[in-house]
């Protein structure tokens, strides 16, 4: 997009030109790149007690339940996963296993998690990766009259531009 939109109102034109050119980079996307939402992420809990809770990180389900079992035998309390992806997110969150590095969909994207997936958190954004799943996801929960939009449709050029082989 070559023109940024000043101010907090577009016309019906602005809006429809924005929406059809973000459709057209997201089908673009989904050739070069898995853009689908992961599993869902689980963190461990217990109704016995607040005490022996011993983590904040997520897991994939296959490890949760091991975690889980594991917490169980350690603590003499019943641990179980817990389902976080109705939740919000800051960032995007990995499996914490060793060796899994699963990424997971650990709830809605806040501002936050959507402006450290545009690289805005960076002094300069377009020297961070971005992929494709963050593009869609970020895409998926911003409003159409958000002023990021600018930024992510620079990204998402500068992605498929990586995924031709060309120069970022």
């Amino acid at each position: 997009m070559s023109r940024r939109y000043q101010d907090d109102t577009f016309s019906l034109d602005q809006a429809a030109h924005l929406r059809s050119e973000t459709q057209y980079l997201l089908s673009r996307l989904r050739r070069v790149g898995d853009t689908s939402w992961p599993q869902p992420g689980y963190v461990i809990d217990s109704d016995e007690t607040d005490e022996h809770v011993t983590h904040d990180y997520a897991f994939c389900w296959e490890h949760a339940r091991m975690v889980a079992l594991g917490d169980s035998i350690l603590t003499g309390f019943e641990m179980f996963p817990v389902n976080t992806s109705q939740d919000e997110a800051d960032f995007q969150e990995y499996c914490a296993f060793h060796g899994c590095s699963e990424p997971l969909n650990t709830g809605t994207p806040t501002d936050r998690w959507i402006d450290n997936a545009l690289g805005l958190t960076e002094a300069d954004p377009y020297a961070v990766v971005v992929t494709p799943y963050e593009l869609t996801r970020s895409a998926a929960n911003m409003r159409i009259d958000d002023r990021r939009w600018p930024v992510w449709m620079r990204q998402a050029k500068r992605v498929l531009t990586a995924a031709r082989g060309g120069a970022r």
